[in-house]
């Protein structure tokens, strides 16, 4: 089984749309329930909707909101980085009483995705879900970001652990290289970015269960990730832009 290559991005505008195909990918989300284009367009990836919070208007309309989506969806992925404020900042009740809406879809489900993999949050919702063996609480497959050092065994420890702890599909839907503690710049140069990527991958083919990844960028000129970006200013494909879209 081949990883499906993915990216996350708004598409709002030509330019970024112009970016997204550049990428050569298979599919793409834009942290939402909308592709945000205003019709399908040649060229394009699957799209793959997020219900990014439990916001009570968005669990309702929800139904009449796939329901427009032209291809139909596949997959839904669930809450985005509920363990953080600013993000989707819910409980684990919350999300536990908020996640019926997303089975009632009938799609394909993918878990809550937290700022990291196995931690407290991650723990707590699968467990509780698991524990009541209740179908509303139905998740097909695990989702996890990962920001680290241009470390491959290191990435793969991460993987390899939530896949034995749950025993399902796995999707990493935002990962790069991140300096945390940057100031002026990341301490990681580009072609060290680009050899962590390149021996990257064909360790996840490696992995039957490892189903998707998308790797995440930032601005050239960012500290932390600044390093690892897929695009200069004026929208053309960085070294690391350039290996992501040929792989």
């Amino acid at each position: 089984m081949t990883v499906l290559k993915g990216f996350g991005w708004g598409c709002k505008t030509d330019a970024e749309v112009a970016q997204l195909k550049a990428l050569n990918l298979d599919w793409f989300y834009t942290w939402g329930d909308s592709p945000n284009l205003a019709t399908p367009q040649p060229g394009v990836p699957e799209f793959v909707p997020m219900c990014y919070s439990g916001n009570a208007d968005r669990l309702t309309r929800l139904p009449v909101t796939l329901a427009a989506l032209n291809p139909a969806p596949t997959v839904l992925l669930g809450f985005n980085e509920p363990d953080l404020s600013g993000q989707a900042e819910m409980t684990t009740g919350e999300a536990r009483r908020g996640w019926p809406y997303l089975e009632a879809t009938g799609l394909r489900l993918g878990s809550p995705v937290t700022t990291s993999p196995n931690q407290w949050w991650m723990n707590r919702f699968m467990e509780d879900s698991t524990a009541l063996h209740s179908p509303d609480l139905r998740i097909d497959f695990v989702t996890a970001h990962i920001y680290q050092n241009p470390h491959v065994g290191t990435f793969l420890a991460k993987i390899d652990a939530l896949y034995d702890k749950w025993g399902k599909p796995v999707w990493v839907t935002e990962t790069s290289v991140a300096d945390w503690a940057a100031v002026g710049s990341s301490s990681y140069t580009t072609d060290q970015v680009r050899a962590y990527l390149a021996a990257l991958w064909p360790e996840l083919q490696t992995r039957p269960w490892l189903e998707r990844f998308a790797w995440k960028t930032r601005s050239c000129t960012d500290p932390q990730m600044g390093t690892a970006a897929l695009f200069h200013g004026d929208g053309c494909l960085t070294p690391v832009g350039e290996l992501y879209a040929s792989l």
